[in-house]
């Protein structure tokens, strides 16, 4: 009676583990890209389970929140802020804010 479960050859163990190793290094490009994102007041009070009106009153300017990136427009004449993510989020870490 043949066995039906077979060893995988290392030829296939070697492609399984390239192909395993690829899918890592795509999900930590997705994750680090996602760091990279601008957020809102609005999206960091979403993340940090606050009102806007808080993030926007208290939160923002506390002293050790990082500083928000100028977005110049030629219809604004302040241009808006944005924070880049990475930054609030290891903020929210180090204060513990996050759920």
């Amino acid at each position: 009676m043949s066995d039906i479960h077979q060893e995988p050859s290392p030829r296939s163990l070697g492609e399984m583990l390239l192909q395993t190793m690829q899918e890592v290094r795509d999900e930590i490009k997705k994750l680090r890209q996602k760091d990279d994102d601008l957020w809102t007041a609005q999206r960091i009070a979403e993340y940090l389970s606050l009102s806007v009106k808080t993030v926007q009153g208290s939160t923002i300017n506390q002293r050790d929140f990082p500083a928000p990136v100028a977005i110049r427009s030629p219809h604004s004449q302040g241009g808006s802020k944005r924070w880049i993510a990475g930054e609030v989020k290891l903020w929210a870490k180090k204060v513990k804010l996050h759920k």
